[in-house]
């Protein structure tokens, strides 16, 4: 009786580590068809950061600084006769200018010291 060979033996020994070895990788590289849950889909963007208005300033001013697209349509919806639905680009730059302007007095009127009444006064 002869022996099998030996490239017969090798290749059996690889094959059944090969299959095991891709069984793992699909489970844990590849989840999601394999995942009892739905899919998750891409997160809806809900506001777009437009422009920081003299943010290196003031540490605290996350909310001062900060101007968002909904800081613009708030704006353009204060003015009258002013589309809200498709706002013209003139129509954003202008409300973005002076939303810039309302945020630069605004930090400089915060620089100035407050002046408290006295009890004579009050």
């Amino acid at each position: 009786m002869k022996a099998a060979p030996k490239t017969t033996w090798k290749f059996l020994r690889l094959t059944s580590l090969f299959v095991p070895a891709m069984i793992l990788i699909s489970i844990f590289l590849f989840p999601f068809p394999f995942s009892p849950l739905t899919p998750c889909f891409a997160q809806k963007v809900v506001d777009k950061m437009v422009a920081t208005v003299n943010a290196g300033v003031l540490p605290e001013c996350r909310q001062i600084c900060l101007i968002t697209y909904s800081d613009l349509l708030w704006q353009l919806a204060l003015q009258p006769n002013t589309p809200l639905d498709n706002p013209s680009s003139a129509d954003l730059n202008r409300a973005l200018h002076l939303l810039i302007d309302q945020r630069l007095i605004l930090q400089e009127a915060e620089k100035l010291p407050s002046i408290e009444p006295s009890c004579s006064v009050l």
